[in-house]
């Protein structure tokens, strides 16, 4: 099954980020583990909305899908404005500055561990 992932990077200076982003998505039939966000363009850069299509097997009706984000290179802060896999979606529209995960849920709100 293919899951089809919007990250969008907000329109402020220095928005955009050379650090690495992963996606795992759990669902009721299954979980996908880390998922590597990378793909031939020069990804989450500012005001860019990214798509990335995940070929996984059926996990059935999402439950819930974390994002991680690890800074590297001379552009290592990101703002992350928004992202999207199936019904689970988040809003941040704020600085990631440091390693780490959050979650995406229904309400669109971020929480952290």
């Amino acid at each position: 099954m293919i899951y089809r992932v919007e990250v969008h990077t907000g329109d402020v200076e220095g928005a955009g980020t050379d650090g690495d982003v992963w996606l795992w998505i759990d669902g009721n039939r299954g979980r996908s583990g880390w998922q590597s966000l990378d793909n031939d363009r020069d990804n989450f850069e500012r005001n860019q909305t990214d798509v990335f299509e995940l070929q996984l097997s059926d996990l059935g009706a999402l439950t819930a899908a974390f994002v991680y984000f690890r800074p590297s290179g001379a552009k290592s802060d990101w703002f992350l404005s928004w992202a999207n896999v199936g019904t689970l979606s988040l809003t941040h529209e704020d600085w990631v500055t440091t390693e780490g995960w959050f979650k995406l849920d229904r309400l669109g709100t971020i929480e952290q561990p």
